[in-house]
């Protein structure tokens, strides 16, 4: 008999609604703490797909982006899978026109042409493609207002079977690389014919406080955290799927199997830890302008409306 997966609850109020987001409780006793096979990690990748559309009266600015999350938790009715910050195009949206925006409570100076009034979101959206090759549309999503690169994102569970279209992927509950030992990055398989791209840990380190042009506002004053990153001795390039590695995790092996022990982000041979990460402090809003507009205003402290 299956035990109960836990859970912990995220949420924020909004005008409509309380939203929330289910997140797994690292080191709760689940079955899907178990070691995932060779197999199962060939299907680990689930292929994301997001768009934004920003609108004023002057001009259009529309993106498109492609990258990688994976499975961390599900309950009856939904899917919680983990990618990276920037899979969100939150803070490509702050930069919709290529110029600053005015900062919540006001302008600091320069004149109309040098800052624009607020973001005016038009569309926003996230389309998660499984390995089975199902899509289905993000219905929420959640960054943490803490100093590391993580998102969460949350779909809808129905018509998809575990196994068949997901896995869930284990999180480590203690063990974390040492320098030296063997940590396996996670490849497309479609793009790459050895999904498990081994490579050695050069060091640990602290995540500490980022530039706001990283990690928004809120981020850039936050303190170092208490999550580790490990950084890797570096993929060669040109890799047939260096592209594809942000937002996917990183392995070691348990128990003559493979669980995550860090996550991919945008910073080349870096990866943060994973079971530390899911216990920061998330914020989350609906995976539309709407929610969007929520969250730009709360982690980057800037001027934002859904059209």
């Amino acid at each position: 008999m299956r035990r109960p997966t836990a859970f912990l609850l995220v949420s924020l109020t909004c005008s409509a609604c309380a939203l929330s987001l289910l997140v797994p409780a690292v080191g709760s006793p689940q079955e899907d703490h178990r070691s995932l096979s060779k197999r199962d990690v060939a299907r680990v990748l689930v292929g994301l797909e997001g768009e934004w559309l920003e609108a004023d009266d002057r001009k259009e600015t529309y993106e498109r982006w492609h990258g990688q999350a994976f499975v961390v938790g599900e309950d009856d009715r939904h899917i919680t899978l983990v990618t990276d910050s920037s899979r969100l195009g939150l803070e490509a949206l702050c930069q919709a026109d290529g110029k600053p925006h005015s900062p919540l409570g006001g302008f600091t100076g320069g004149t109309d042409d040098d800052v624009e009034p607020g973001i005016e979101v038009a569309g926003y959206r996230i389309t998660l493609r499984f390995p089975s090759g199902k899509t289905r549309p993000a219905v929420r999503i959640a960054e943490t207002t803490d100093a590391v690169d993580v998102a969460l994102i949350e779909v809808p569970r129905g018509g998809l079977v575990r196994g068949r279209d997901y896995v869930v992927v284990p999180v480590a509950k203690s063990a974390f690389p040492a320098p030296g030992d063997a940590v396996v990055l996670v490849c497309d398989p479609k793009r790459t014919p050895d999904v498990l791209n081994r490579r050695r840990v050069q060091r640990v380190l602290r995540v500490g406080a980022r530039s706001g042009r990283e990690l928004g506002r809120l981020k850039a004053s936050a303190p170092a955290s208490r999550v580790r990153m490990i950084e890797y001795d570096p993929v060669p390039t040109p890799f047939p799927g260096s592209f594809t590695l942000a937002g996917g995790p990183v392995l070691i092996q348990s128990e003559g199997g493979y669980v995550a022990v860090a996550f991919q982000g945008a910073s080349g041979n870096r990866a943060t830890e994973l079971a530390a990460a899911l216990k920061s402090r998330f914020v989350a809003a609906s995976a539309d302008p709407d929610g969007a507009c929520q969250l730009i205003r709360k982690l980057f402290q800037v001027v934002a409306r859904p059209q």
